[in-house]
């Protein structure tokens, strides 16, 4: 009992560092986004 508690800690603590890591892959196909403004207002 007492492995599985400490492989569902590992594994709590290491997916979120392994899904929040800084290499990202960027597609090569990616469009830049465009940007359209709706409603132009000075006042609410």
């Amino acid at each position: 009992m007492r492995y599985f508690l400490l492989i569902c800690l590992s594994a709590g603590l290491s997916f979120p560092i392994v899904a929040c890591s800084s290499k990202k892959e960027n597609s090569v196909d990616t469009k830049p986004v465009a940007v359209e403004t709706l409603v132009s207002a000075t006042e609410s």
